[in-house]
């Protein structure tokens, strides 16, 4: 926007300073961008068009016009402190705000999905922290996300990730809450990186509590704390969902450690395939604590890739009889779903066996309770040294790492011509 709009700065703010009670914020975004960005307009407390936007009885806005008149000049004194640098928390940090008003606003944060076509960016956002970090030229952020209460095992791949990343550049960005988002953020810092988080109360509230600790480490000068909800605001359970969509739209990829059905984590990895991000699910195989993760990678999309092996940036499938995961819902093969996947399998297959010949690979597929046309598996071995996900070399395949070895174009032209 760049301050093409002359509406007034403080109101805006103002008005996302309403008590979630009174208005959410999903509800303030919508009557934001219906009434065009001018605050005025949406004072006047007009019925029709209320109405039209939220689903409210006329007597039910009467109240709410009441509520907002009575505190208008509070808030906008609020609103005033805060551009002004004067909110603090007791700790005598400062509450930041940046609006879409402003000319360095980073328009990348989005607002809400209303529906499948409806995406606006968020008009406030209260900061905590290093601001620059959400102006990251480059864009190399990382999202990763899951469960609160994780096993060991995925506590090791969130740092094992997280600490990947830092070392190499990118801002590590999640939730703040407990679990996956705690030693995301943590190992970001521990290795020197940049990390942000995503909250889903007001910035006065350290939820939960027992970050504190992290709190702390955290305002060092690589990181930042981000908020689209005012100070004061509770973290009731329904923010931390709108807050998993800007955690999904920042990252350019997107880790879902660990997650149930339902989960935040499968919102948040929801969203990353809506935003068109990369989505990697790690699991672990016959335990119900990771079904969110097994769920999101049934989504027919290449970006949404299963992992249970992560190794210098690279994501491997090993596991014997992973087939299984790819059954429906009446424990039915379900060959599509197998198919559109099959190029994940077969190239997980060679972190096991970095050379094998055709045989050896339709035999591993077989022994893993699957029959499928052997033109299928050519196809796909074919599509994949087009990519150069694998090569191939006297007869055998093997994986790029091992690239010592002359790639034959003869027996290339064989396999093209079988299938």
């Amino acid at each position: 926007m760049k301050w093409k709009n002359k509406f007034n700065k403080i109101d805006l703010i103002s008005f996302f300073l309403i008590d979630e009670k009174v208005i959410s914020l999903k509800n303030k975004i919508k009557l934001f961008y219906y009434f065009n960005e001018d605050i005025d307009e949406i004072l006047k407390f007009k019925y029709e068009s209320w109405n039209k936007i939220i689903k409210i009885k006329e007597s039910e806005l009467k109240i709410k016009e009441n509520a907002i008149k009575e505190k208008w000049d509070y808030f906008k004194e609020q609103a005033s402190n805060l551009i002004e640098g004067k909110i603090k928390k007791k700790d005598h940090i400062n509450i930041n705000v940046i609006t879409i008003y402003d000319e360095n606003y980073p328009l990348r944060v989005p607002g809400l999905i209303f529906d499948k076509e409806f995406l606006k960016p968020s008009p406030v956002i209260f900061y905590i922290g290093n601001i620059e970090i959400l102006f990251e030229e480059q864009q190399k952020y990382v999202s990763i996300v899951g469960s609160r209460n994780i096993l060991e095992i995925s506590k090791e791949m969130t740092v094992k990730i997280s600490s990947y990343y830092s070392k190499n550049g990118y801002i590590v960005v999640s939730g703040f809450a407990k679990g996956v988002d705690f030693f995301a953020h943590l190992a970001a810092i521990e290795n020197g990186g940049k990390t942000l988080a995503v909250v889903g109360n007001g910035l006065d509230i350290i939820y939960p509590a027992e970050n504190l600790v992290l709190y702390k480490k955290m305002l060092n000068g690589n990181s930042l704390l981000i908020s689209e909800y005012p100070p004061g605001t509770m973290p009731f359970k329904q923010n931390f969902y709108v807050r998993n969509r800007l955690i999904a739209f920042i990252g350019n990829k997107i880790y879902f450690i660990q997650g149930a059905i339902p989960s935040g984590g499968l919102i948040t990895a929801k969203y990353s395939i809506k935003f068109g991000k990369e989505v990697y699910s790690f699991f672990k195989k016959d335990d119900k604590r990771y079904e969110g993760n097994i769920e999101i990678s049934r989504t027919n999309n290449d970006k949404v890739k299963l992992f249970n092996f992560f190794s210098n940036g690279q994501h491997f499938l090993i596991e014997n009889n992973f087939f299984s995961i790819y059954k429906n819902k009446n424990n039915n093969f379900d060959d599509k779903l197998f198919v559109s996947n099959l190029n994940k399998l077969i190239l997980s297959y060679f972190i096991l066996k970095p050379y094998s010949d055709f045989n050896k690979i339709v035999k591993f597929i077989n022994d893993n309770e699957i029959k499928i046309d052997i033109k299928i598996i050519l196809r796909t071995i074919v599509d994949l040294i087009k990519k150069n996900k694998i090569k191939i070399s006297n007869g055998l395949y093997y994986y790029p790492i091992y690239n010592n070895i002359k790639i034959e174009d003869t027996i290339f032209d064989q396999l093209i011509g079988f299938c």
